[in-house]
């Protein structure tokens, strides 16, 4: 060693680090040895085996040249580990090997031979001192027995004889870093996946299931695993909302509880500590649960709790975005798109690989759940996924710059009054591509937003009140499921939604049931509306486009009213 030994207890640390090193690398090069060495010697032994005994059956053969393979390569590698050729293995996958000495093609040829295990150990062992390497394999080795024992404990699977006609689908290991909302590693975690690519559609299976919860229940599995959980909360006196299949309620009592269920993650909350410990403690009986304690961290949505409420925002998740971009140091702007911006479908040069604008495209509408000031410029380069051009990947690094000084906004939720409103908003024909109108609209619970949406509606409008009209038809029907929702969850209203539009026009037809040439084709829309008002399931009323909330989803703004409607 280079340094001076300063104690006894420092040279044993510095020679059990060693030894765990020496140990990582030996696993590593007999791995790869041996499995470079089966290899050859499998495939020279099936040629053998089919050249000499023609007539064998395959699955003969098969354990044939399997035997020969392992046969020979254990002999080969107790002669290599003899002569002491193993001790080279040592600076193998070093942290700092020496210039010039590491084995660049043999690392090469085990990353593609076993590219599963190269990104699961040799690039960890890399990222870590030597001290640590060991051990994250063996954390790896735990994730990877505890997810089996969790699987057979869950039965998840029947073991049946083999029969010709059988699709036999295979298996693999994938493992991930489980991170904190601080970048820190919360945990390893290794999924036993099937690989359903060798299935056939229509041969193998007839349809697909996997049940998520709907983004706005959150701002609040497959099938076998989504209907064992459902039955067995069931058993528990819980019923399932009609309104969204992954919210569950109890069926009786006075308490508050809320269950939502996604995929395997559950968030479970309520008025009651004592009710929900019982429940997670039920549940624990069942299903190998871990309980993550208070809620800070869930799909990449990070959130605190003050003393006004609780803030919810995504500021990790865009930094990762920024970083995939190459713009961390990117230079802010103020605005995400500038109120001249109209992109046309084959403007401009089109990228030679869309792959990154896909990607980057792809995570700025999950960064929308709590971002709503960004679902305008979003849904607009989502329209360009298929032929991406240099112009629309401008606009993107645009968004991002906007990001970069706008990390930590995103939505503020504060205690106070259960009533719903509602901002509806049109921008008739603003699509030069095809003419179409873009809707927007917010909904508020109290003076929190809960759901929102920008979206080009799918037929083209022949006038400002049939676009104003639509608009106001999809708002009223996200406002009738939100009011069921809330009827699940044991809430009632204080009194009817409101629902607010600028448009006059639109307002006067619907206090003035007279039809005529020009609105009849529009017709369905208004009863929809008009039954909602008569019934007085909501209120339709005027709101001056100054303050009308829902402009900033419909088209680009500039600085000074984007910022107002933002804050407001």
């Amino acid at each position: 060693m280079c340094t001076k030994p300063t104690g006894s207890s420092q040279i044993q640390e510095r020679e059990e680090d060693a030894e765990w090193t020496i140990e990582s690398n030996i696993i590593f090069f007999t791995d790869l040895l041996f499995a470079g060495i089966t290899d050859a010697i499998s495939g020279f032994s099936q040629h053998v085996v089919v050249l000499l005994f023609p007539k064998t059956t395959p699955s003969i053969a098969v354990e044939f040249f399997f035997f020969i393979a392992f046969f020979f390569g254990s002999v080969m590698i107790a002669a290599i580990s003899s002569l002491g050729l193993l001790c080279f293995t040592t600076n193998f996958w070093a942290l700092e090997p020496s210039p010039g000495k590491r084995p660049i093609g043999l690392q090469k040829w085990f990353q593609r031979r076993h590219p599963a295990r190269a990104r699961a150990g040799v690039h960890q062992v890399q990222a870590r001192p030597k001290a640590r390497s060991s051990k994250l394999l063996l954390e790896g080795v735990d994730s990877q027995v505890e997810d089996f024992q969790a699987l057979e404990k869950q039965k998840a699977w029947t073991l049946v004889p083999y029969q010709p006609s059988m699709n036999v689908v295979g298996c693999k290991w994938v493992f991930k870093l489980k991170k904190n909302a601080n970048g820190s590693v919360s945990r390893h975690k290794a999924r036993l996946v099937a690989k359903g690519f060798h299935q056939e559609a229509g041969l193998d299976y007839d349809e697909t299931f996997s049940p998520v919860v709907k983004h706005s229940t959150v701002r609040l599995a497959p099938r076998a695993w989504n209907e064992r959980f459902t039955t067995h909360l069931l058993t528990l006196g819980f019923v399932q909302s009609l309104a969204d299949t992954s919210l569950f309620v109890p069926a009786s009592g006075s308490d508050l509880l809320i269950l939502l269920l996604y995929v395997d993650d559950i968030i479970l909350t309520g008025n009651n500590l004592l009710l929900i410990q019982q429940t997670i403690t039920a549940l624990g009986h069942e299903f190998n649960m871990k309980d993550l304690g208070e809620l800070t961290y869930f799909l990449g949505l990070q959130v605190q709790y003050t003393s006004s409420g609780i803030h919810v925002n995504q500021s990790k998740y865009a930094t990762d975005l920024l970083a995939k971009a190459s713009m961390t140091h990117c230079e802010p702007c103020p605005i995400p798109c500038l109120p001249t911006t109209k992109l046309l479908k084959f403007d401009g040069v089109p990228l030679s690989d869309p792959t990154l604008y896909r990607s980057l495209v792809g995570g700025l509408q999950y960064l929308t759940f709590s971002r709503p000031d960004i679902a305008f410029a979003v849904n607009t380069l989502c329209q360009f996924m298929h032929t991406p051009t240099e112009p629309h990947f401008a606009v993107v690094k645009r968004v991002l710059r906007y990001l970069a000084g706008t990390l930590t906004h995103g939505i503020h939720f504060t205690y106070g009054g259960v009533h719903l409103q509602a901002y509806s908003d049109d921008d008739w024909a603003s699509d030069v591509n095809d003419r179409r109108s873009t809707t927007g609209y917010v909904v508020f619970l109290g003076n929190n937003p809960i759901s929102w949406c920008a979206k080009k509606q799918s037929t083209v409008s022949r006038s400002s009140t049939e676009a104003e009209y639509r608009a106001l038809a999809i708002t009223a029907a996200e406002m009738s499921w939100l009011r069921q929702l809330l009827r699940n969850l044991h809430l009632f209203l204080d009194r009817p939604p409101i629902l607010w539009c600028d448009n006059i026009s639109a307002l006067a037809l619907a206090s003035n049931p007279v039809f005529h040439a020009r609105t009849k084709h529009i017709e369905i829309d208004f009863h929809f509306i008009r039954e909602r008002v008569t019934r007085g399931d909501m209120v339709v009323s005027h709101i001056p486009s100054s303050n009308q909330l829902a402009d900033i989803f419909t088209k680009g703004l500039h600085t000074s009213q984007f910022s107002y409607l933002r804050e407001l």
